[in-house]
């Protein structure tokens, strides 16, 4: 699920070709690399998902570690879709 994840952000943003790479390829910095950004993106839409899941009560904090895990894993998918799209909107 986490290498779907990324696989896909990444190619919506950097492989579809809707956005002007060259001009995001001439600003400096850490997370102007792809691989960077992407994780970087990765990691905010995973906690997103999880504070998503405990806004909307599916899981407490009662709840064991795995089962949050599991859930947070599963949500971060569409939201890693989703902040992408988000990301070429920019």
């Amino acid at each position: 699920m986490i290498a779907a994840s990324l696989i896909i952000s990444y190619g919506i943003v950097f492989q579809a070709g809707f956005s002007d790479q060259q001009k995001r390829r001439q600003q400096k910095g850490i997370f102007q690399r792809p691989s960077s950004e992407t994780i970087m993106s990765y990691l905010v839409s995973l906690v997103a998902s999880a504070f998503m899941l405990w806004f909307f009560q599916k899981l407490t904090l009662d709840d064991p570690g795995k089962m949050w895990l599991e859930h947070t894993l599963l949500l971060g998918l569409p939201a890693t879709i989703g902040g992408a799209a988000g990301r070429l909107a920019i």
